[in-house]
Order: C-alpha cells, then structure tokens, then sequence
C-alpha cells in the first residue's frame, strides 16, 4: 500500500507540473488582431451611418489605440489650446462595442466601432452621429 501511495504522489505530482506549465496566461483581455488598434486621424463625421462632412475645425486631432488598454487622444490647431490626454479603453463583450474612457472623463464612453475601407467609424451607443477616422 505505501508503494502504491508512494506512485500514485509521485504521478499526481508529475502531472500536476504539467499542468501548470503548460498553462498560457488568459489574463489579457487584448488581442493583437483587434482592429482598432494603431493610430487614427480624425478626417470627418458621419449621420445615421452616411458621410456628411469633412472635418476643418482642427488640423489634427489624432487617436491611439495599444495593445495593453492603453492609448492617448491628441488634439492639435484647434480654436482651443492644443492637448494630448491618455485613454484607456477594452472590447465591450460585444463584437465591435467598445468603451473608451479619457482621463478627463468621469465615466467611459460606449462606442459602436466599424471598420469600412481602412476607416474607422466611432458611433456612441444609441446616437445617430459618427466620427471617422483614417488609418495612420
């Protein structure tokens, strides 16, 4: 009996090891595919899902989005002091839906993310109005 309680230790262990090396670290919620990530400028807005116009009122306002939740929004050549603020941000649990919160907010944004044509269309959660972005 001892021999075989003495196997049956030395077999959990072996298998014990194996399983918490060959475990991968599930803890990151980004995945390096996500289409939001990288750099955008804002180029104009939208309605209902249609192009309405261009945008001239700044020369640049730009977003980032890392890979580790991370990102900035940087507006420049506006009629206001220019400013770059950091954002965090994460997929919503639903395809597309993220929320977006910039360290001045108080709460993020829920944002309706489409990717049309190398754009990217920024549509708050029940609202008729788009902000698009182009690739950097």
């Amino acid at each position: 009996m001892k021999i075989l309680n003495h196997t049956f230790l030395k077999t959990f262990t072996v298998l014990a090891f194996l399983l918490l090396v060959s475990c991968s670290n599930d803890d990151n919620p980004y995945n390096e595919n996500d289409p939001i990530l990288g750099t955008w400028k804002l180029i104009g807005w939208g309605a209902e899902g249609d192009y309405v116009s261009e945008f001239n009122s700044c020369k640049n306002v730009i977003l980032t989005f890392n890979l580790n939740g991370t990102g900035t929004l940087s507006v420049q050549g506006c009629d206001y002091e220019d400013h770059t603020e950091s954002l965090i941000w994460k997929l919503d649990g639903v395809e597309d839906t993220y929320k977006i919160k910039r360290e001045s907010d108080t709460e993020p944004a829920i944002l309706i993310a489409t990717f049309p044509e190398n754009k990217l269309t920024l549509t708050p959660k029940g609202k008729a109005y788009s902000e698009i972005y182009a690739k950097q």
